[in-house]
């Protein structure tokens, strides 16, 4: 049985496309069908989508206008700009929010000759937000998009007011996640083929499904399966740099905010102790049950943590592990982060 939430959203985005003209029929109707969806939940956002030419490359990102400080989105690997929709839509108004679309992913353009991996898209990172003219903002980044804002802040220290890091890429854990053993045995889950494939994913990748309103998991899975060879080669040219962002993070003098699921499978929850031993300036927060995509799985609550830590609530050497949502109300909440200060 599905959640009060899911209800709720089910029957807005129903009421919602009562309204709308009728559509074409077949596969195309699903695209279209998609397409108003995945406005409609932007909109929920207030974000806009909006392009920007860089370079040889179009840059696809979301917007939210805002007077305050200005906060900017990193996916990760295979990702897009709207994995992070449902974790805008819980920050508070004011802020200025930028959702960026890597080159080589989501709408951004993608170019063989080019190369994907870490070091380069931090360079590209560097001269998107260059034409973007911004010149101080907050930076946040999940997985490989964790990794590659990492990167960004050791070398652009000036931009970057604080670094919020999502079960990030770039550190050794200590214990070996599911996928390193996995793909000693030459199998990697997070590559997608065929439909079957992105359901192995989803399975992989989350330990509780978000809810998706149908038809988006039918066009996530067809999206994935066409962009197959593209993602096999983004995966093939981050494999072939694989520094670990170590020997940078003393020198990274901003305040960071790890956060990571204790169950992901992709990255294992023993590299918080990496990133504990080498910041200066850290904050840890550990999700029980919870798996490698907090913003999607668990956006609400990913994003009141991010708000506290923005607004400085969340001091240095703060360990908190923060309960399932089965045992979590907001006053427990409230007070748990008080007890762990």
């Amino acid at each position: 049985m599905r959640g009060p939430v899911a209800t709720i959203q089910s029957l807005t985005i129903l009421v919602t496309l009562m309204a709308c003209p009728p559509l074409a029929s077949g596969a195309d109707s699903h695209s279209e069908l998609f397409s108003l969806v995945l406005s409609f939940e932007r909109s929920m956002a207030d974000l806009e989508p909006r392009m920007i030419d860089v370079g040889d490359d179009a840059i696809a990102y979301l917007e939210r206008q805002g007077d305050g400080e200005v906060l900017v989105l990193i996916h990760g690997f295979a990702a897009n700009k709207d994995n992070w929709v449902r974790f805008v839509r819980q920050l508070p108004p004011g802020l200025r929010i930028i959702v960026l679309d890597l080159p080589g992913h989501g709408d951004s353009t993608f170019n063989p000759q080019n190369s994907y991996d870490a070091t380069s898209l931090t360079r590209a990172l560097a001269d998107i937000l260059e034409a973007l003219n911004l010149e101080q903002f907050h930076l946040a980044g999940n997985s490989y998009g964790g990794w590659i804002t990492t990167l960004y802040a050791a070398v652009y220290p000036e931009h970057v007011l604080s670094l919020s890091l999502i079960d990030s890429a770039g550190v050794v854990s200590p214990v070996a996640s599911e996928l390193q053993l996995k793909m000693l045995e030459g199998d990697n889950p997070l590559l997608v083929e065929n439909p079957e494939d992105f359901e192995r994913l989803m399975e992989f990748v989350f330990y509780r499904q978000p809810f998706l309103p149908w038809p988006f998991r039918p066009e996530f899975a067809r999206i994935y399966s066409e962009r197959a060879a593209i993602n096999r080669k983004i995966w093939d040219d981050l494999s072939e740099n694989l520094d670990d962002v170590v020997p940078l993070l003393g020198d990274l003098r901003m305040p960071v905010l790890v956060l990571w699921g204790d169950r992901d499978r992709v990255l294992h929850v023993s590299s918080v102790d990496v990133y504990r031993e080498h910041l200066s300036d850290v904050r840890t927060i550990i999700l029980s049950e919870c798996g490698h995509s907090p913003i999607a799985e668990r956006p609400a609550e990913t994003a009141g943590y991010v708000t506290q830590f923005l607004a400085g609530e969340l001091p240095n050497g703060l360990r908190l592990q923060a309960p399932s949502p089965s045992k979590m109300d907001v006053q427990f909440q409230r007070q748990h982060l008080e007890h762990s200060r």
